[in-house]
């Protein structure tokens, strides 16, 4: 036996060394394929995720609302507009305003809701004959015969004129407008942070409605 060692003793080595070498390689190809897996699933854990994240903005995108807009503009028509849009973006799809268009008391930055009517009333004419002649639709005044104030239409500046509102429970009101939708009732107004208590309610509920 000892004879055999001495005599092989070399190849021996090296079938040890080899061997061990099999081993190590065999070993590291196995964490490799491994690591390989787990950068695969990693990969389409995040594709899914980013074609869930780009559907949902999809989705977003295609909501639309659909909004008339009459008067004194260059096409007047009912238009589809991405939700979010403004009176501005209206005027603009409709070819923009007519020479004659009394636009300056129209708050182009004003969001829009589905189902609006926008009327575009030219210079001298009417507001209570054009109202007149619009059955089941809201005129762009915010402004009523009887003097009431549209809360869901009115500026900062036709809120102040109302007695007991201020600059700051005016910006209020169309702030919490414009990030929450339309007032559904007028009694909101105590909710929304403006600081209108029973009293100052008491004062103004008369002057302002929601339609």
């Amino acid at each position: 036996m000892k004879e055999f060692l001495n005599k092989y003793k070399f190849f021996i080595i090296i079938g040890i060394c080899l061997l061990g070498f099999l081993i190590i390689f065999s070993s590291f190809v196995s964490n490799a394929n491994s690591d390989d897996d787990a950068f695969k699933k990693y990969n389409k854990k995040t594709e899914i995720k980013e074609d869930n994240n780009y559907k949902e903005n999809e989705e977003k995108e295609e909501k639309e609302i659909a909004v008339y807009i009459g008067g004194a503009v260059e096409k007047p028509n009912v238009y589809k507009l991405v939700e979010g849009s403004r009176i501005q973006d209206l005027v603009k799809v409709a070819g923009g305003f007519l020479d004659t268009a009394e636009s300056k008391d129209i708050n182009l930055a004003q969001k829009l809701n589905d189902e609006d009517y926008i009327y575009v009333y030219s210079v001298g004419e009417n507001e209570v004959d054009i109202t007149n002649n619009i059955i089941g639709s809201e005129s762009n005044s915010s402004v009523r015969k009887d003097g009431r104030i549209n809360i869901n239409k009115a500026t900062v500046e036709e809120l102040k004129s109302i007695d007991g509102i201020g600059e700051v429970r005016a910006s209020k009101i169309v702030e919490y407008r414009e990030e929450n939708g339309p007032y559904k009732n007028i009694d909101q107004l105590k909710t929304i942070g403006a600081r209108i208590g029973d009293k100052t309610f008491e004062t103004i509920k008369d002057k302002v409605y929601v339609p």
